[in-house]
């Protein structure tokens, strides 16, 4: 199935399974979640690196991708995502942030992280993005 027989009337690209949002800003974890339930995905959601390490610990099996913001205080997403990688090394992460591209994300893209979305982003872009994450990689 390509990505075009999978585009809604709206615009976003539908997928399913379930999709965990790491987010500490609340409005950015509302918004990812709301983008992807209307684009067929289950949702749980975090508001921290140590939450979503916990929740991935008992849900790795059934989380087809992590949606995974850079800067967040106490654990950060780089955190995150390594200790992620230890529990499932085959774990699919897209990273988000509000930073622009630079070493640190690239660094992240190197060690497995499967793709990159700069905030703020456009509904349809992240529905593609996470599509794109899931089944082409």
């Amino acid at each position: 199935m390509t990505m075009e027989e999978k585009k809604s009337e709206n615009g976003m690209v539908q997928g399913e399974g379930l999709v965990l949002v790491v987010d500490d800003e609340p409005i950015m974890r509302k918004i990812a979640i709301n983008v992807l339930e209307n684009s067929g995905y289950a949702v749980i959601s975090a508001q921290g690196g140590e939450e979503a390490v916990a929740i991935f610990k008992e849900k790795h099996q059934q989380i087809k991708l992590v949606l995974l913001d850079l800067l967040m205080p106490f654990v950060c997403g780089k955190d995150a995502f390594f200790e992620m990688k230890q529990i499932d090394p085959q774990v699919k992460v897209l990273l988000v942030s509000g930073a622009k591209r630079d070493k640190r994300i690239d660094e992240l893209l190197k060690a497995g992280v499967k793709g990159f979305v700069e905030k703020p982003y456009t509904f349809e872009y992240l529905s593609k993005k996470v599509f794109e994450s899931i089944y082409n990689s």
